[in-house]
């Protein structure tokens, strides 16, 4: 039992068996006291990384304390702390009182040191619209947490993933949310930016509009904001004030615009535009838009206009630029070079529905240099024939464009039906005169028709065959290889047709005796001639087999 502190205090031994109490020790014993009214506490349960806080008291004077604990904790303090708390931390902590007698007495608390969740991610749409849904969204990696969130304007929920419906601008700022864990929490912050509905412009043009100028269209200036603007014809503009140049009657009608500020697109405006039938001009240029030249060249223009009203005028343009003087609705232009743009504008008179002046159409010019043409013609098999023999006779033209036609002539007349460039014919005689006429489709042509060559015909009449002594002699025929000609002079033309007169095999005799190889020939009829130059003339048939 505890024994009261103090002095007088003696020892005796006292037995039961055999029953007997002993003298005592002959001197006087202290009793030192405890010390006294001992408290032992702690802030446990705790958060991490909050701190351990220990307290221990006593009503006795002098006491002195000395804690243990977890991880080697010790301190002489008599309520000491330990600060970033972490799990390890928990467990017993002993303190040891002493008293100034030396009187030593040990306490116990239990601490609890309890495990953070880890932090969470909280995100939102981060900025939007009046009117819009705020869509919230939290995360952590512990599970088990439960949630809680606050936010503007008395906002508050326990769900994960919280939303906000039909937003204003008071509803804008920073959004809590906090995660727990058996009562230890961890939060983090998302602000969202809450944007006002942008104001709705005013919409204006300057109409009605001439068909043919440009319609105008305006929205009233809001603060940092950008346009959309759609309409009639396929119309669209993200300009504040647009301009659609030189309308026409489909872009009569409604046109919207709206404004977007923070992304925030505002209700839209409208505005009508309607189009009249106003003066017009149109020119036409003579001969056309391509004139000839060899460096620079010339044309008239002239101009038609319609709902002009009476007292019009005009004013003439080369490539942009006002031509002095030129206020008629005729212009005669010199100088042209190519890629000159030439248009009118008419300043409409009195009683039109527009009096804006109007822009024509504008035409570009083409300057082509004069060319030469040029045409020779040449005859198949020959200048020398007989009579009845088919000769073909073949234009070639040269710088006479891509189209060019042809004329025929015999005797310098023309010859009816021979307009391609080539013609034949069996029925000439002798000392014909063969040209050809040849008109350029070239648009410059200088000049525009040329006379090819002049080729004389030298045909035999009467006989077709005419030898003068012994005829050469011809053989195999028919013929499959080699045709042997005997009975020749040096000099005599060698020629083998076919039936339409295409010259097959021709050559100019050396020796008295010459061949004809017609081996690559296929099998039918073909016709020999010879001639010596000296009016002997010799036609034969020959057999291919």
């Amino acid at each position: 039992r505890t024994t009261a502190g103090g002095t007088g205090y003696r020892i005796r031994i006292v037995s039961s068996n055999p029953s007997s109490i002993s003298f005592d020790n002959g001197s006087n014993i202290q009793v030192k006291a405890l010390a006294a009214n001992r408290t032992v506490s702690s802030n446990s349960p705790l958060c991490e990384p909050d701190t351990v806080r220990l307290f221990s008291n006593t009503s006795t004077a002098g006491t002195t304390f000395s804690w243990a604990g977890p991880l080697s904790f010790t301190s002489t303090l008599q309520n000491p702390k330990t600060g970033n708390s972490t799990t390890v931390h928990s467990g017993q902590y002993i303190v040891t009182m002493t008293t100034n007698q030396g009187c030593v007495s040990k306490d116990t608390t239990t601490v609890t040191v309890k495990p953070l969740p880890q932090k969470p991610v909280a995100n939102n749409d981060t900025s939007l619209c009046t009117g819009a849904t705020l869509n919230l969204s939290a995360s952590t990696a512990t599970s088990g947490v439960s949630w809680s969130w606050t936010g503007p304007n008395s906002f508050s929920s326990t769900s994960q993933s919280p939303n906000r419906t039909s937003v204003t601008t008071a509803d804008a700022g920073n959004y809590i949310v906090t995660a727990t864990l058996n009562g230890c929490s961890r939060r983090d912050t998302t602000n969202a930016t809450v944007f006002a509905i942008t104001a709705i412009p005013m919409a204006s043009n300057s109409g009605p509009y001439c068909i043919g100028s440009d319609i105008e269209l305006s929205a009233s200036s809001i603060p940092a904001a950008t346009y959309t603007w759609s309409g009639p014809n396929g119309f669209t503009s993200n300009v504040r004030n647009p301009v659609i140049p030189a309308a026409t009657l489909a872009y009569a009608g409604t046109y919207s615009v709206y404004a977007t500020v923070n992304g925030c697109n505002g209700s839209p405006a409208t505005t009508t535009v309607a189009m009249v039938t106003g003066p017009s001009v149109n020119i036409f240029p003579s001969p056309n838009d391509t004139v000839c030249g060899n460096t620079t060249g010339s044309a008239s223009f002239t101009a038609v206009p319609t709902n002009a009203g009476t007292g019009f005028g005009y004013q003439w343009y080369k490539n942009g630029n006002s031509v002095a003087g030129a206020t008629n609705s005729t212009y005669a232009a010199t100088g042209i070079s190519t890629g000159d743009v030439y248009s009118v504008k008419l300043i409409p008179g009195t009683g039109a529905a527009c009096t804006t002046p109007v822009n024509s159409n504008g035409i570009q010019m083409t300057v082509m240099p004069y060319i030469t043409p040029s045409v020779t013609i040449t005859v198949s098999p020959d200048s020398i024939a007989w009579y009845g023999l088919l000769l073909t006779f073949t234009a070639t033209a040269t710088n006479a464009g891509n189209n060019p036609t042809y004329q025929w002539k015999r005797n310098n007349q023309n010859l009816t039906g021979a307009l391609s460039n080539t013609w034949g014919a069996t029925n000439l005689t002798d000392n014909d005169r063969i040209s050809c006429e040849v008109t350029s489709s070239y648009i410059c042509p200088q000049p525009s028709k040329v006379t090819s060559n002049s080729i004389r015909l030298k045909i035999s009449t009467g006989v077709k065959s005419a030898w003068a002594g012994k005829a050469p002699n011809i053989y195999p025929n028919p013929v499959k290889n080699l045709l042997i000609i005997e009975g020749i002079q040096s000099g005599t033309i060698i020629q083998l047709n076919d039936v339409t007169g295409k010259t097959l095999l021709r050559k100019t005799a050396i020796n008295q005796t010459e061949t004809l190889n017609t081996q690559n020939l296929i099998p039918g009829n073909y016709i020999l001639l010879l001639d010596d130059n000296k009016g002997n003339r010799l036609q034969v048939k020959v057999v291919k087999e």
